[in-house]
């Protein structure tokens, strides 16, 4: 008996130096040069994650999206911890709770609002997007931009310019077009999923926001890549 336990300890022990861990990676982006309705929530993050299924390691990343295309970025990462006989519930549940602390430290907003004349969107998306697909295809990679997606750069595209919302309504695929331009996919299999998280405003900020994701579909349908919009991060991620 002792030998098939020493037997049965050995494999489990070579099994967990060999297996592959498995690593999942989420990353938040969050628009501060406008107020929004739907904003980063720790505890709906947190719980998308699904932490009680301790079979693999977690990483979160968090930057602001301002009116500059570079950004610093947060990470905090979660570590999968031994289970089963040669693990402690206890220390785990503890890890748990200070990886969910730590999150909530790092999506505490740094400015509520930024007062600035531009906005940089779509490119600090495609950064993150392609930082993403870089990793090793290990698990899931999420990213959740909380934005209105009202890119505001003079020497490229501006919403709060006349004739490019007019191009917006009417010409939408000249909006597409100038989206295209700014993106440079080397990779032809991008690996990420993008979910864009808003709620209107009003009348008039819901028919706008829709053009704008119409935009957004016909941009991401010709890079490859999936794309979703939703209210909030927990319907967003009801799949996963």
């Amino acid at each position: 008996m002792n030998r098939a336990l020493i037997g049965l300890l050995c494999v489990l022990l070579f099994s967990c130096k060999t297996e592959e861990t498995r690593t999942d990676v989420y990353s938040v982006l969050r628009d501060v040069t406008d107020p929004l309705l739907a904003d980063v929530n720790a505890d709906e993050i947190t719980g998308a994650m699904h932490l009680e299924n301790m079979d693999r390691n977690v990483v979160l990343r968090y930057s602001e999206i301002s009116d500059v295309d570079m950004h610093i970025v947060e990470q905090v990462v979660f570590k999968k911890p031994v289970t089963g006989l040669l693990g402690n519930e206890v220390e785990n549940t503890k890890t748990v709770r200070t990886f969910k602390k730590d999150i909530a430290e790092v999506l505490t907003p740094k400015d509520t609002l930024v007062l600035v004349s531009h906005s940089a969107i779509f490119v600090p998306i495609l950064q993150e997007i392609q930082y993403l697909n870089s990793l090793p295809d290990a698990g899931d990679k999420i990213l959740v931009v909380y934005s209105n997606l009202m890119e505001n750069d003079p020497s490229w595209l501006s919403f709060y310019r006349s004739e490019d919302v007019l191009a917006l309504y009417h010409t939408p695929e000249s909006i597409v077009q100038r989206y295209l331009s700014k993106a440079d996919m080397t990779d032809k299999l991008i690996d990420v999923s993008v979910h864009i998280i808003y709620m209107p405003s009003d009348i008039k900020d819901n028919r706008r926001f829709n053009a704008l994701r119409s935009c957004y579909m016909m941009v991401f349908s010709e890079l490859g890549i999936s794309l979703s919009f939703s209210g909030n991060i927990t319907q967003a991620l009801v799949v996963l």
